[in-house]
């Protein structure tokens, strides 16, 4: 049974930030790519949080495009299943090279649920055809626990294509990104382990370069976080704060847009595998370390201010508020702020911002003086920017219920709207 999908009969109104396809799908793992003035949003769809094909996954490529990240178009599937021994296409990376955009991606099989390396091309990166031999790469001996998520980057210096994909070394346990190069994109050479690091599958590789600076992402338990480096091959060094937004942004990968600047796509999965989509603009400090902050054209449309005191003190509590709506605040801290039955607390000493039963963030250097505050709420979804380049994306346990109060601290200069649906 090959599982239907047609996501070019969705529609989205509003911004593509939290959105998700209608029920029973999902957004999975994301991985986009831009070229020639056009982002090209990427993802797994999935039924069911990979309850499809008998926990198989049952995904297949889908993608929506924009070319300036307000106005989306939601096109066919990119990539489907389209034989029997496929149970799930599996996520990868595009790659434009010499007038072709090349879809690299991992096929597991319904038999023995193994992962192949797998290829499918297009003329304009929205019609895929899958190319033989297929799969082209399987894992090699010493693999183990998978080979997925393939992504290929070309060195400049040499003129040669890498590829990488996310398994494991039986060799002590070591989560491993297995290389392998090329000089047509088609016959590829097996070389040393590109990463190795951790006791499990670092999954979801993403490379790319910001300046003077290289970048190497990689998911652990799905939590994304980079390494950086002078040499696009390492060696890696590993920055204090290593997490691209908080524990609930999963697998994030990025991509290029217009103007040098670069995107970033996660999701907030609250049910298991799957859920909303989540964008973040990448911030390159100048030390060479990055931050995130909210994607200027893709925060929810805001309707009318809502009824709310310019100063918010310790102990002031509101009601009545829409379920989705955007805050700006100048903040002291500590402050801790309870959103119906969830509190968003901000430790200076600890130098922390936590959500109530989910994500923390760490290593916050800006909570010692007043600092610039957004906090969307979206639903149950919760969207924090703290500063200039610090973001937290959450999911609240229980509906607010139109219910904010200040725990602790105080919020001056508060502008606040309601957003369009």
């Amino acid at each position: 049974m090959i599982l239907e999908v047609h996501p070019e009969q969705w529609t989205t109104t509003g911004s593509l930030q939290y959105w998700k396809p209608p029920a029973p799908f999902n957004v999975g793992d994301t991985l986009p790519f831009y070229h020639d003035g056009t982002f090209h949003f990427a993802y797994l769809v999935d039924k069911d949080h990979h309850g499809a094909l008998g926990g198989l996954g049952g995904h297949q490529w889908a993608q929506a495009t924009s070319r300036d990240l307000v106005h989306w178009t939601h096109r066919p599937l990119t990539i489907a299943l389209t034989a029997e021994h496929e149970a799930s296409i599996c996520t990868g990376s595009v790659f434009w090279w010499d007038g072709v955009y090349h879809g690299f991606y991992a096929t597991r099989r319904r038999g023995d649920r193994s992962e192949h390396a797998s290829l499918a091309i297009s003329a304009d990166g929205v019609v895929f055809t899958k190319t033989e031999p297929n799969p082209f790469l399987s894992p090699g001996p010493g693999l183990r626990n998978g080979f997925r998520d393939p992504h290929v980057f070309r060195d400049e210096r040499s003129g040669l294509f890498h590829l990488i994909v996310s398994t494991m070394l039986a060799d002590g346990n070591r989560g491993c990104l297995a290389h392998y190069t090329s000089a047509d994109l088609r016959a590829w050479q097996p070389a040393a382990p590109f990463h190795v690091e951790g006791g499990e599958v670092p999954e979801c590789p993403d490379t790319f370069r910001m300046g003077d600076w290289c970048y190497l992402l990689f998911s652990f338990g799905g939590v994304a976080r980079y390494r950086y480096a002078k040499d696009p091959l390492g060696p890696w060094l590993t920055p204090e704060q290593d997490i691209l937004d908080g524990s609930a942004a999963r697998v994030m990968k990025t991509a290029a847009f217009t103007g040098g600047r670069r995107i970033g796509t996660t999701g907030v999965w609250p049910h298991g595998y799957a859920g909303y989509a989540v964008f973040r603009e990448i911030v390159q400090r100048a030390d060479g370390t990055l931050g995130t902050r909210f994607v200027p054209e893709m925060v929810p449309p805001r309707g009318e201010p809502l009824a709310m005191p310019s100063e918010l003190a310790e102990g002031t509590a509101l009601t009545g508020l829409p379920a989705r709506y955007h805050l700006r605040a100048t903040a002291t801290a500590p402050l801790a702020l309870r959103l119906g039955d969830n509190e968003l607390r901000f430790d200076p000493a600890g130098r922390r911002l936590s959500l109530t039963d989910g994500p923390t963030i760490e290593h916050l250097a800006l909570l010692e003086v007043p600092f610039a505050l957004e906090v969307i709420v979206h639903d149950r979804i919760v969207d924090v920017a703290c500063g200039p380049d610090r973001t937290m994306v959450g999911w609240l346990r229980a509906d607010p219920a139109g219910r904010l109060t200040v725990t602790a601290g105080s919020l001056a200069g508060v502008s606040s709207h309601c957003l369009v649906p």
